[in-house]
């Protein structure tokens, strides 16, 4: 049942052990998935992806709780209503849902994630022998979550958060007993969340709302040099201001401003390593108007001043080699 959860984006099988199967996944060669069978009923999937998106066709055919991570990065989601909805760092989503096909994108091409998979009447019978020790209810807690109705989505949850990013850390086949015991912890934790917090439904955009948003990346990144206002942005692709810095936040995860220092400091980093311009060149190349004030933000970023980040490659070289 679960090993079809990617259908449609697995490309071959990597390798299988005792508990464990590895996927590459069509794209780039890094994009993979891992998963684990840590109990009849419950599957846990670790996701890598440095690509656009991944297209699955998979729905399943028995009632199942699924436990959507995001670790980094951050993965969209593209509903048959043509809406677009986000998943950001520290984000969790947990769904009832089986009908999982539709076409899942990565804004910032970057994404690791984990994915708890609970079949309800299956772990049920796998945990009988453990109810003394360990009192979970499987279908109670699929219950609970099938109530609420619609996707549920916590944000840095504090008891959540942690079990998953101490899971997102056991992906091979040595940590498999520690991973089976987390997840374990987790269907304890789940069990025991008495209430939500507010605002953990999903926010959803339409279509036309985020290409726009794209297109708004595409002109901040495509003249460095340039500089804009937000009423102007606004102005031109025809958004709110509220609109624009909301869905631009939930797209690519950070605020217009932050997401353009970042972009233009990563530019510079590049072009420092790429090129011998000068840095006084490379500063206005990436939209600084002098190389003081881009030097302080580089050291702020990269905890070295370009001079130093542009020895760093020369000075490995010369370690790593014969003279």
């Amino acid at each position: 049942m679960i090993d079809a959860i990617a259908r449609g984006s697995i490309r071959k099988t990597q390798y299988q052990t005792e508990h464990s199967r590895g996927f590459l996944l069509d794209g780039e060669d890094s994009n993979s998935l891992v998963r684990f069978e840590v109990l009849p009923g419950i599957t846990v999937l670790f996701y890598t992806f440095h690509s656009d998106r991944c297209e699955t066709s998979f729905r399943y055919t028995e009632r199942i709780l699924t436990i959507d991570y995001c670790r980094e990065g951050r993965v969209e989601w593209q509903r048959k209503t043509s809406a677009f909805s986000y998943l950001g760092e520290q984000h969790l989503q947990i769904s009832t849902q089986s009908d999982c096909s539709g076409t899942f994108g990565f804004p910032t091409r970057h994404f690791h994630g984990v994915t708890v998979c609970m079949q309800p009447e299956t772990a049920e019978a796998s945990l009988q022998s453990a109810q003394e020790w360990f009192p979970v209810n499987p279908q109670q807690i699929y219950r609970k979550f099938a109530a609420y109705g619609e996707d549920l989505v916590l944000r840095g949850h504090e008891t959540l958060v942690p079990i998953m990013n101490q899971m997102s850390c056991l992906g091979t086949e040595a940590s498999f007993a520690l991973l089976r015991l987390k997840t374990l912890e987790l269907l304890m934790a789940l069990q025991e969340l008495k209430s939500f917090p507010q605002n953990t439904t999903r926010q959803y955009y339409p279509r036309s709302v985020v290409e726009k948003i794209h297109s708004v990346r595409e002109l901040l990144c495509s003249d460095l040099t340039a500089h804009y206002t937000l009423p102007e942005l606004a102005a031109r692709f025809e958004l709110s201001e509220t609109m624009l810095k909301r869905c631009f936040r939930s797209v690519y995860g950070n605020s217009v401003h932050a997401f353009l220092k970042n972009y233009r400091l990563e530019a510079g980093a590049a072009a420092l390593q790429q090129t011998g311009r000068s840095i006084s060149e490379i500063a206005m190349d990436v939209g600084y108007e002098n190389p003081s004030k881009f030097t302080a933000a580089f050291r702020a970023q990269f905890g070295m001043t370009p001079s130093q980040f542009r020895r760093v490659p020369a000075e490995t070289e010369r370690l790593s080699g014969t003279g």
